[in-house]
């Protein structure tokens, strides 16, 4: 049964065999994984067992907890909105010193939610269109979110290269912006850093299949294809950010200075922190 086998992190094995358990296999927690072993162009290689990224902790089990609890986490970071923390809560574990960090990045009343709650409550399937929604998504997140993406930067730099993890509902889309913002800033190819957000689409998908069972009862098969499509991972989107980065700010680079707020000296800093 999948209850009884150990919940293994990539810090808990041997460096050879890390890769294979990236993403950890919680109970109930679908896209928790170690940004680990990554490398750079320089050849260097992202630090094991200091930066994770997930989806919500909300459903966490009482076990997934426990295993938590054996992390030495500083910090946990929470990217959804206020109603998403409000209607669904994080479980957090029992870790002495740890701090929650609430950082709402999108809202109830962005266009992507509203929209699509409406048109879907109203089975206006058809004028919900995911790609555009998504697209225009992550260019919000450079437009309008930088300064919470800055907040959770000068988290990291607080951290002071202890083990942090942010999350938002499925580790997707604010969580992965957050992810690649990062590895790019630790100068790790953008092939990398797609590879690692399109693992999304084989993690997350595959938790969906209770909601789309209670949505195809109640809603129809073309709900479920609308939500997959909504929960699914592109290539595009995340382009979309760093396409919207260049044409607001020049560069990736102007964007860390101007943008996220780091000095020359903070972005080495994080590179000494977090890489080997």
């Amino acid at each position: 049964m999948i209850f009884l086998r150990k919940i293994l992190f990539p810090i808990d094995l041997p460096a050879a065999g890390r890769e294979a358990y990236r993403r950890v296999r919680f109970d109930w927690l679908a896209n928790f994984r170690d940004l680990g072993g990554y490398r750079n162009s320089a050849g260097r290689q992202v630090k094991w067992g200091l930066l994770y990224r997930s989806d919500s902790l909300k459903a966490a089990s009482s076990r997934d907890l426990r295993a938590l609890q054996r992390l030495p986490l500083v910090e946990i970071i929470d990217l959804r909105s206020e109603m998403e923390q409000q209607m669904a809560p994080d479980r957090l574990p029992d870790i002495p010193g740890m701090r929650f960090l609430a950082l709402p990045i999108m809202d109830a009343n962005s266009r992507l939610t509203v929209e699509a709650r409406e048109r879907i409550v109203a089975r206006r399937y058809d004028d919900v269109h995911p790609d555009e929604l998504l697209n225009e998504a992550y260019a919000a997140f450079v437009r309008q979110f930088t300064p919470q993406y800055q907040v959770f930067f000068h988290e990291l730099l607080a951290a002071q290269g202890r083990p942090i993890l942010w999350h938002c509902t499925a580790g997707k889309d604010r969580t992965g912006f957050a992810a690649a913002l990062l590895l790019r800033i630790l100068q790790v190819p953008m092939t990398t850093i797609l590879q690692d957000y399109m693992l999304t689409q084989i993690y997350w998908q595959r938790s969906l299949w209770k909601t789309a069972l209670y949505l195809t009862l109640i809603r129809g098969r073309r709900a479920v294809r609308l939500v997959r499509e909504l929960s699914g991972a592109k290539e595009e989107y995340l382009q979309t950010a760093f396409a919207t980065i260049d044409q607001d700010y020049g560069s990736f680079d102007a964007y860390v200075h101007a943008g996220l707020g780091l000095t020359e000296a903070e972005i080495q800093t994080l590179r000494q922190r977090y890489l080997e």
